[in-house]
This record gives structure tokens, sequence and C-alpha cells, in this order.
């Protein structure tokens, strides 16, 4: 289940190191991510599946239905319109 759904059912009675364990799933995520040149573009807590694996909750990134391929010729620029 997705880490928003499961901070919504368990609220935020998380361990400190739980919590950390989270950041590095996630920032393990994406920099595998980015070492294929993909650019997720919709990072949020409903897109980190969580699941338990030998008692210990990992998190994974998920839902690259946004997301794009990178390249040193693709920028992104704000809108103004």
């Amino acid at each position: 289940r997705s880490l928003r759904d499961l901070l919504e059912t368990e609220g935020f009675s998380f361990s400190t190191d739980q919590l950390l364990s989270f950041i590095l799933d996630i920032a393990k995520g994406m920099r595998y991510l980015e070492s294929k040149n993909i650019i997720h573009r919709d990072l949020a807590a409903r897109n980190i599946l969580v699941r338990d694996e030998n008692g210990m909750l990992i998190a994974k990134v998920a839902d690259l239905g946004m997301g794009r391929n990178a390249t040193k010729d693709v920028y992104y620029s704000k809108d103004d319109s």
C-alpha cells in the first residue's frame, strides 16, 4: 500500500529509525532513476509503496506515469501564460 495510506491509518507513530529507513529507501530509488536519466516528476507519499519484508517496512518509489527521459538537451522552464 502507499505511504499516504499507511500514514492515514497508522498515524505518525513510526520510530525515528523507521522514518530514516524510509528516507534512505526513497533516496536510493530516486538515485537509481537519476542514473537511468529518468525524471520522476510526481514524487509524493501516494507514489511511495511500502511493504513488509521479514518484519521490516521497505519503501519503494512507484508510479512513473509522469516520468520522462532526461538528456542534457532537455530543459524545463516556467510558462508565464
